[in-house]
């Protein structure tokens, strides 16, 4: 039986014969109180458990090895949920760097705006400082008044 043979050349029910005979040669009285027959009610419960337990056991089998086969697809598809996100995440960024870099050109062509500005009031203002009595008018004032005089 050890060796596959179990219901080819030995059966159950030969070996609950084999053990019975080997009990009424020892010469001990109801060998059937010692040894369940296979054929019993109880031995054929039991074998059915046994039976259901072991297809239990190939269906948890067939369940670990159809997980085991989905794990590699879990795998690649969240690999490929990371790079739609992280595509995603670097267009975002890119377009937020273009809007930044679009507002830094307005600011920095605002700031040019108000330095050239200052830089012609401040000529004027040395103008006026070296023409003591003969003020010169402000450009950016009164632009003008401005083109009046200094013709």
């Amino acid at each position: 039986m050890q060796q596959g043979m179990d219901g080819i050349l030995v059966t159950p029910n030969h070996i609950y014969q084999t053990l019975i005979d080997q009990i009424r040669m020892a010469g001990l009285p109801a060998p059937e109180s010692y040894w369940q027959s296979p054929a019993s009610p109880e031995a054929q419960q039991a074998a059915q458990q046994k039976q259901q337990a072991a297809q239990q056991q190939a269906q948890l089998a067939q369940q670990a090895a159809q997980q085991q086969l989905q794990v590699p697809i879990q795998m690649e598809q969240i690999k490929a949920q990371g790079t739609v996100q992280s595509a995603q995440i670097r267009s975002e960024s890119a377009k937020e760097i273009e809007t930044l870099k679009a507002q830094n050109a307005l600011l920095q062509s605002n700031m040019d705006m108000i330095q050239s500005a200052f830089d012609q009031r401040l000529k004027l203002i040395e103008l006026n400082a070296k023409y003591d009595g003969d003020p010169v008018p402000d450009t950016v004032a009164q632009p003008a008044a401005a083109q009046g005089p200094m013709q």
